[in-house]
């Protein structure tokens, strides 16, 4: 695997694309990304906006109305998009880990602890607070300001409002997945650490340790999908893949198919009944494992996952994923009244393409102005200005 850009082709089309990135796309530190990750985060969150508009859907039109009602199918896999956010805390687990297990195997320099948190704090914390003070502003001047509402904004602003409270957060409901990531990061420079050795067996099985752990853990019922320990399986299987991938554990062979075959496999997997039990939560880990191997070794699946549309969307999924509910309870109140005149069946796949759509739309004006701004090297430092020479 390497670090590369869309895969567009034609001269035309690599001229589109180039200007799109630049304009549209997310900024790294280290200039390249992998545009299969970037991807499987478009599907993510896709499939988590499926299962929000599903919802919000079914509350405004009727419980026994799914996104098709004639297709049972498709409201089936929306009611299963919660699986989204594993593979999120999936590929934050493999993308956090690449440069410390490089720097195990002679790649480069390990990064502190300190740089590390300084790094995600400045990179995530800055989106993450305006979201909530916006949303704060919006609950306010709605009068809908709630008892224990200000103190609840406190809690979630530092990342705790599930541990103080109990419950997601009241400003914005889906940021306790946030809340896990952030628990994440305080721990992950020394969950990394179980790949320093330099037998590749006792790194794997002390992976292979703690992702079982986690199946454990969440399975038994002993700690939620809202907390770390519920979900160290999803992080421990992108530290795993992580791992393969810098030591080269798997390999590609073109032309054989069996990437897309591995990938669909596990994509399988995640459609699963849900449930809470280790048998779930195992099958649950297994499918991520191969989606995310399997796309990465850039077979049809993953090349269509690196061309340019699914690269922005994913690219953004930070901010579609901040605002995707609040937009869908705004733009609702307009939709629903509009859609529900129609046709059955039309009116919740009208409704359901027109909110996403307007996720979307809010998202990219979002994301420009809120998030890609943090993304920039050293954005927190003053400019210096140009020291002006005079001639004596």
């Amino acid at each position: 695997m390497i670090a590369h850009g869309p895969g567009d082709t034609g001269k035309t089309g690599e001229t589109i694309g180039q200007r799109l990135s630049a304009a549209l796309g997310r900024i790294t530190l280290s200039g390249g990304v992998i545009p299969e990750l970037d991807g499987l985060r478009a599907v993510a969150i896709a499939w988590v906006l499926l299962f929000h508009i599903n919802i919000y859907l079914k509350a405004k039109l009727g419980e026994a109305v799914g996104l098709f009602r004639w297709q049972p199918e498709v409201d089936y896999v929306a009611g299963l998009g919660f699986r989204g956010v594993s593979l999120f805390f999936a590929l934050s687990g493999f993308i956090l880990a690449l440069p410390f297990i490089r720097s195990y195997r002679g790649q480069g320099r390990e990064p502190t602890p300190g740089e590390f948190w300084k790094r995600r704090l400045l990179r995530l914390g800055p989106p993450y607070v305006i979201n909530l003070t916006l949303l704060l502003l919006v609950l306010a001047a709605t009068h809908q300001m709630s008892p224990g509402l200000l103190r609840n904004y406190i809690a979630s602003t530092f990342c705790v409002s599930y541990l103080v409270d109990g419950r997601p957060s009241m400003v914005n409901g889906v940021a306790w997945s946030l809340e896990v990531e952030f628990q994440f990061y305080l721990v992950a420079p020394f969950l990394i650490r179980l790949c320093r050795p330099d037998s590749a067996t006792i790194r794997r099985a002390g992976l292979v340790s703690l992702m079982v752990l986690g199946v454990v853990l969440r399975g038994s019922g002993w700690f939620t999908d809202k907390t770390l320990l519920g979900n160290l399986h999803s992080f421990g299987a992108g530290i795993l893949l992580a791992d393969l991938a810098v030591c080269r554990a798997w390999h590609c062979r073109p032309g054989r198919g069996w990437q897309d075959g591995v990938a669909v496999l596990g994509l399988a997997s995640l459609l699963i009944p849900a449930g809470t039990s280790m048998w779930v939560e195992g099958v649950q880990t297994l499918g991520i494992l191969a989606l995310v191997g399997g796309t990465l070794e850039q077979g049809l699946v993953g090349r269509w996952l690196s061309r340019l549309g699914p690269v922005l969307v994913g690219g953004m999924c930070y901010t579609i994923y901040l605002y995707h509910y609040p937009v869908i309870s705004l733009a609702g109140r307009v939709v629903v009244p509009w859609v529900r005149n129609l046709a059955p069946g039309w009116a919740e796949a009208v409704g359901a393409v027109v909110l996403a759509g307007a996720v979307l739309g809010v998202s990219v004006v979002l994301f420009l102005s809120t998030e890609r701004p943090f993304m920039r090297k050293g954005w927190w430092r003053r400019p210096v200005p140009p020291t002006v020479q005079f001639k004596n």
